[in-house]
């Protein structure tokens, strides 16, 4: 009877025992996972946040206030293109001597079609590039300028390919990056056109034709060939190109009286004679055989 309940006492304790042990364990494993939560909600959100397939820096960030590096980085002073046989008329100065600006100096107040005019212009050192403005049109833009003293000074030039009244002004960029058209009024320069013609050949076999090439304003609208001092009666009234106020001619005269010939041509505009050219002529030779 001890014995048995010996046995029961220990069986007992032993149940008891494994019961703690249970408990333990699951005590030891809540735990933990306590820890492994906590370490999620510190550590982890920050790696999270900084995931590498975010937007990158650059997009995010404000773009800047601040003008372009292009239009805020000072001018650098370089020689103009030079002027070959070109005088200007002096800057104007005050009374104290000291030049005035802007000013814009051409070097000749007329010019054929196709001769280049010259122009010299003073502005102030916060003058970054100048820009021709031809008839309010603008054109080629100028970066080259010559230091004096507290002045830029920047040579351009204009061929013209118009004839008449034309006007002239220029478009200052500002290193603030404003602009200012100078002059207030507008440089006029008288342009005549240059009437101009040529010839394929200059020596021809009897019976054969030559083309002429001829250039008017676009005013004319006839075109009649005189040949040796006689007016062919034929009125070309077909440019082949009509371009920039410029209007081009192919005319075509076959030949058949022998000897030295001369070619003129007369240009219209509607019933009046606005040019007769070249002079003093265009020489043609004609042969038997060539």
């Amino acid at each position: 009877m001890l014995k048995k309940h010996s046995q029961l006492t220990f069986s007992k304790y032993l149940c008891y025992a494994t019961v703690i042990l249970l408990l333990a364990a699951l005590l030891v494993s809540a735990s933990a996972c306590s820890q492994k939560t906590k370490g999620s909600e510190g550590t982890e959100p920050s790696i999270l946040t900084a995931s590498p397939t975010a937007s990158p820096t650059a997009v995010v960030t404000p773009a800047p206030t601040t003008a372009p590096t292009s239009t805020t980085t000072p001018a650098v002073s370089r020689t103009p293109e030079p002027t070959p046989n070109v005088s200007f008329l002096p800057f104007e100065t005050d009374s104290a001597g000291t030049y005035t600006f802007p000013q814009v100096v051409p070097d000749k107040r007329s010019a054929m079609t196709g001769n280049p005019v010259y122009f010299k212009i003073l502005t102030s050192k916060n003058v970054n590039s100048v820009q021709t403005i031809l008839d309010g049109e603008p054109g080629r833009v100028y970066k080259d300028f010559e230091n004096e003293g507290d002045f830029r000074i920047w040579r351009t030039k204009i061929h013209f390919t118009v004839g008449g009244s034309r006007k002239v002004q220029f478009k200052c960029a500002m290193a603030s990056g404003g602009a200012a058209i100078i002059p207030n009024s507008p440089v006029k320069i008288d342009v005549t056109f240059d009437y101009a013609a040529e010839s394929t050949s200059k020596t021809i076999s009897k019976g054969k034709t030559v083309t002429f090439t001829l250039k008017t304003p676009d005013t004319i609208d006839t075109i009649y060939a005189l040949v040796d001092g006689v007016n062919q009666k034929i009125a070309y009234t077909n440019p082949d190109s009509d371009e920039g106020g410029v209007r081009i001619w192919k005319i075509k005269i076959a030949f058949f009286g022998l000897g030295n010939r001369k070619v003129i041509f007369e240009a219209h505009d509607g019933s009046r004679l606005k040019a007769t050219f070249p002079e003093p002529g265009i020489p043609i030779i004609v042969q038997e055989s060539v």
